[in-house]
Protein backbone atom coordinates (compact mmCIF):
# COMPACT_ATOMS: atom_id res chain seq x y z
CA UNK A 1 0.00 0.00 0.00
CA UNK A 2 2.88 2.27 1.06
CA UNK A 3 4.22 1.86 -3.05
CA UNK A 4 0.47 2.95 -4.17
CA UNK A 5 0.37 5.88 -1.82
CA UNK A 6 3.98 7.36 -3.06
CA UNK A 7 2.55 7.37 -6.41
CA UNK A 8 -0.53 8.87 -5.79
CA UNK A 9 1.67 11.89 -4.22
CA UNK A 10 3.64 12.18 -6.63
CA UNK A 11 1.18 11.84 -9.34
CA UNK A 12 -0.85 14.23 -7.84
CA UNK A 13 -0.02 17.43 -9.41
CA UNK A 14 -0.53 15.71 -12.86
CA UNK A 15 -3.98 15.49 -12.10
CA UNK A 16 -4.50 18.76 -10.55
CA UNK A 17 -3.30 20.75 -13.51
CA UNK A 18 -5.44 17.98 -16.11
CA UNK A 19 -8.28 19.95 -13.80
CA UNK A 20 -6.87 23.28 -14.27
CA UNK A 21 -6.19 22.88 -17.95
CA UNK A 22 -9.68 22.40 -19.07
CA UNK A 23 -9.15 18.70 -19.15
CA UNK A 24 -11.95 17.18 -16.30
CA UNK A 25 -12.80 14.80 -19.07
CA UNK A 26 -10.08 13.11 -19.45
CA UNK A 27 -10.37 12.78 -15.32
CA UNK A 28 -13.49 11.10 -15.79
CA UNK A 29 -12.24 8.68 -18.39
CA UNK A 30 -9.10 7.60 -16.19
CA UNK A 31 -11.78 7.29 -13.36
CA UNK A 32 -14.35 4.97 -15.21
CA UNK A 33 -11.13 3.15 -17.02
CA UNK A 34 -9.55 2.61 -13.19
CA UNK A 35 -12.55 1.96 -11.41
CA UNK A 36 -13.24 -0.64 -14.47
CA UNK A 37 -9.89 -2.57 -13.55
CA UNK A 38 -9.80 -2.60 -9.75
CA UNK A 39 -14.07 -4.27 -10.07
CA UNK A 40 -12.52 -6.98 -12.40
CA UNK A 41 -9.63 -7.15 -10.21
CA UNK A 42 -11.28 -7.42 -7.16
CA UNK A 43 -13.40 -9.85 -8.37
CA UNK A 44 -11.10 -12.30 -9.44
CA UNK A 45 -8.47 -11.68 -6.52
CA UNK A 46 -9.98 -11.24 -3.20
CA UNK A 47 -12.00 -14.51 -3.00
CA UNK A 48 -8.42 -16.31 -3.65
CA UNK A 49 -6.54 -14.00 -1.55
CA UNK A 50 -9.03 -12.32 0.92
CA UNK A 51 -7.56 -9.22 2.65
CA UNK A 52 -4.23 -9.22 1.09
CA UNK A 53 -5.80 -9.62 -2.13
CA UNK A 54 -7.93 -6.27 -1.47
CA UNK A 55 -4.83 -4.57 -0.56
CA UNK A 56 -3.31 -5.56 -3.21
CA UNK A 57 -5.78 -4.66 -5.69
CA UNK A 58 -6.40 -1.02 -3.57
CA UNK A 59 -2.22 -0.27 -4.33
CA UNK A 60 -2.57 -1.17 -8.17
CA UNK A 61 -5.68 0.67 -8.65
CA UNK A 62 -3.45 3.85 -7.40
CA UNK A 63 -0.80 3.12 -9.31
CA UNK A 64 -2.25 2.69 -12.71
CA UNK A 65 -4.42 5.71 -11.58
CA UNK A 66 -1.56 8.02 -10.90
CA UNK A 67 0.89 6.38 -14.12
CA UNK A 68 -2.24 7.51 -16.29
CA UNK A 69 -2.53 11.03 -14.49
CA UNK A 70 1.01 11.72 -15.34
CA UNK A 71 0.84 10.28 -19.34
CA UNK A 72 -2.01 11.93 -19.92
CA UNK A 73 -0.72 15.16 -18.52
CA UNK A 74 2.39 15.03 -20.53
CA UNK A 75 0.86 14.16 -23.33
CA UNK A 76 -2.14 16.50 -23.42
CA UNK A 77 -0.71 19.43 -21.85
CA UNK A 78 2.84 18.85 -23.86
CA UNK A 79 5.10 19.37 -20.45
CA UNK A 80 7.74 16.81 -19.02
CA UNK A 81 6.41 16.04 -15.84
CA UNK A 82 8.92 13.88 -14.22
CA UNK A 83 12.24 15.04 -15.57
Amino acid sequence: MVVGQIITCVSGMAGSMLAMAGKEHLLRNIGIAVALIVGVLSIVIIPKFGSLGAAVVTMLGMIIQGAAYILVAEKSLNIKYLR
